[in-house]
């Protein structure tokens, strides 16, 4: 994490004058000193964070836990589906969370019933071969889109690119 500027008394710049545009000329300077620090600590966080083996775990809480608790050996029955309501091409559909997916994808014949002339916008795919239970599949291109997350407090937007596969059987899209 990025440390922040020390400021030093004698840093505080006083000014009795009636001379205001020093006094602008300063702030001006600290605000792109505000700046400069803040797009400094804004770039440390999309780095990956590296482990010099000497973490400090002298402050850890317990993460909050759901509301009904399931009983011990038990978690897995927790949720009810990890399949989720989106709209895509303004058009509400579901969608797969499968945190463990290699790519996101979806098959022709379910895209075809979302967005009808999906193949007008497909990106061409370099031959990268897919298998879902050692079966080939089929790449037939990049689909990108925007899904909507739809939520009482705000909906949530993300671009999304999924691999459009001609013999997937799935009712849905799949996304990691």
């Amino acid at each position: 994490m990025a440390k922040e500027p020390d400021v030093e008394k004698d840093d505080i710049i006083e000014d009795n004058s009636d001379d205001k545009s020093s006094i602008f000329s300063e702030s001006s300077k600290d605000i792109e000193n505000i700046n400069a620090t803040f797009d400094i600590m804004e770039s440390y966080s999309h780095l990956p964070q590296l482990s010099n083996g000497q973490l400090d775990l002298s402050k850890v809480q317990d993460a909050q836990l759901m509301k009904t608790k399931p009983n011990r050996g038990k978690g897995y029955t927790a949720g009810n589906s990890c399949i989720t309501e989106v709209v895509i091409d303004n058009k509400p559909t579901k969608l797969l969370l499968d945190p463990g997916a290699f790519c996101s994808c979806v098959g022709k014949s379910f895209l075809k019933t979302c967005v009808p002339n999906f193949e007008d916008q497909l990106l061409p795919i370099d031959g990268i071969k897919f298998n879902s239970a050692s079966n080939p599949m089929k790449a037939l291109g990049i689909f990108e889109t925007n899904v909507i997350f739809p939520h009482i407090n705000g909906n949530l937007r993300i671009t999304v690119e999924f691999v459009v596969m001609e013999n997937c059987s799935s009712t849905h899209f799949v996304n990691l």
